[in-house]
């Protein structure tokens, strides 16, 4: 009786070492394909837990980890101290337990990055004496930002009268074109692009462009044809151009880095908006005012890729005590092609005025 316990306790004890070595099988495929997702903290994490079921390591997995320690310390070099020196601590034993045949490759891999962790902190107080000067340097480029958004806003009117404006309508001037073009803009998310001989633009004329936030597309004797969605990025980005974007650059979603000053006078800043866009805005830094907007990607009616779209504003005037530029001059670049440049000056410009959500319908 007592022989078959033991040899039950045997059987039972191997099934469930074999049944935790395949599990450990399937935790490092899993790793490698996170590895190869670049989703290197879930890498790290299933390698731990290969780890743990196996009681030991091996050099497939330490090497693997090394590689995925090493591209989160890529990505951010101040991730932390702990992950520096975790990853010295990995290269060494790596170094120094599998310098055998058939793992030179992975080897020379470990060897170099080994070599690369050379030009990090060799201390947690080396590191953040860095950590704190990064820091610092941060928030003085964080403050010029504010400083050079609050002083723009304030050049064209102030945060509380801009905060009013909730619609816009324009009626400007095209080359070629022989009426009135009108371009209405109800903030935050629509827009609408149209010919009319009428002031309020209530007489619509030939063709028109719509976005509503929700669909946007091309309009012409009552037939609709939906635009892509890069159309309409291009418009939520002249939507952008046209209703104060800067009221909310300071909000949860937006990014927005400084990158000095270029030789017109002018402030670079970064902006990415919530929708991952991103576009560079210029400041004048005497006059404060925004000069120009740089915009990649997009297509120019539907059908042409856009490269990069730049458009200069200027000719400031003052509506209804809000400063506005009245001519935008774009200038956009296709694939291999010189730049298609156009003007739209307005000549009239209302605010709060001739706009109603039946324009975007």
């Amino acid at each position: 009786m007592k022989r078959l316990f033991f040899i039950g306790a045997v059987l039972v004890f191997t099934l469930n070492v074999n049944s935790q070595n395949t599990v450990a099988k399937f935790k490092f495929e899993d790793a490698e394909k996170a590895y190869y997702e670049n989703k290197f903290e879930d890498c790290i994490q299933l390698l731990t837990e290969t780890e743990a079921l196996l009681g030991q390591t091996a050099p497939n997995i330490l090497h693997l980890g090394i590689l995925a320690e090493h591209k989160l310390l890529e990505q951010n070099p101040m991730h932390s101290y702990a992950l520096i020196e975790n990853l010295r601590n990995h290269c060494n034993t790596y170094l120094q337990d599998y310098d055998i045949a058939g793992l030179e490759e992975k080897f020379r891999e470990v060897f170099e990055v080994s070599n690369g962790l050379k030009k990090y902190p060799n201390d947690i107080l080396e590191f953040n004496a860095i950590k704190d000067s990064i820091a610092q340097v941060k928030k003085e480029a964080y403050d010029k930002v504010v400083s050079i958004i609050e002083n723009y806003l304030n050049a064209i009117g102030g945060k509380e009268k801009l905060s009013q404006v909730r619609s816009i309508h324009k009626i400007i001037t095209l080359k070629g074109v022989s009426y009135d073009t009108h371009e209405k803009f109800l903030f935050p998310d629509k827009f609408a692009l149209f010919g009319s001989r009428s002031e309020t633009g209530n007489k619509k004329k030939g063709q028109q462009y719509v976005y509503n936030g929700n669909e946007c597309y091309y309009e012409i004797k009552g037939e609709k044809e939906n635009l892509t969605a890069m159309t309409c990025k291009s418009f939520q980005s002249n939507i952008n151009m046209n209703s104060f974007a800067e009221l909310q650059f300071f909000n949860e979603g937006y990014d927005l880095q400084y990158y000095g000053e270029n030789e017109k006078g002018q402030a670079a800043i970064l902006i990415t908006y919530p929708d991952a866009t991103k576009e560079w805005r210029y400041y004048n830094l005497k006059t404060h005012l925004l000069e120009t907007i740089i915009y990649n990607g997009g297509y120019y009616w539907n059908y042409y890729p856009i490269v990069q779209t730049i458009t200069d504003l200027s000719d400031y005037r003052e509506v209804e005590g809000v400063i506005l530029p009245f001519v935008y001059e774009h200038s956009i670049f296709f694939d291999n092609q010189k730049a298609r440049k156009f003007v739209r000056a307005s000549k009239i410009v209302f605010i709060n005025k001739n706009v109603n959500v039946e324009d975007f319908n």
